[in-house]
């Protein structure tokens, strides 16, 4: 596995992660009849919404960037609460995807929560193959 690392999100990375959201949007946008600056706008637009929903719901959140060699390469977010810990959302560059580096991170929060005696939750916004590798048993709720 490559050796990641996570640090806060910081305003600079809002270009990025725009990128981000892009990627995992790509393919259902392929279709579209769209020209690619009303693609880009719609993504743009988009993402604000998740963004503002993300801060909104789960105040005091870890919101997260996963770097390798200080390049941000995708974001784990989550929030620790008194009754569960809720995985926010775990997003890769596709050329990072199916390395181990989402399920790595995510056996790490398994791992604390089990040690806080507190389930975990996932939020999904879309359907993931993250989402469908998790077995159910090891969380405490599943919301879309």
């Amino acid at each position: 596995m490559d050796c990641t690392t996570l640090r806060e999100e910081k305003p600079e990375d809002e270009l990025f992660l725009i990128s981000l959201y892009a990627s995992i949007r790509e393919a259902e946008l392929a279709g579209a009849s769209w020209t690619q600056a009303q693609k880009s706008a719609f993504l743009q637009w988009q993402f604000a919404l998740q963004t503002a929903q993300y801060r909104a719901s789960y105040l005091n959140a870890d919101f997260c960037i996963i770097e390798i060699e200080k390049r941000p390469i995708g974001r784990f977010y989550l929030h620790r609460g008194t009754e569960e810990i809720r995985l926010i959302d775990v997003t890769l560059l596709s050329a990072w995807r199916r390395r181990g580096i989402g399920s790595a991170y995510v056996d790490a929060l398994l791992a604390e929560a089990k040690g806080a005696g507190l389930p975990v939750a996932c939020t999904w916004s879309r359907k993931t193959r993250l989402a469908d590798c998790i077995s159910a048993p090891d969380f405490g709720a599943w919301h879309s």
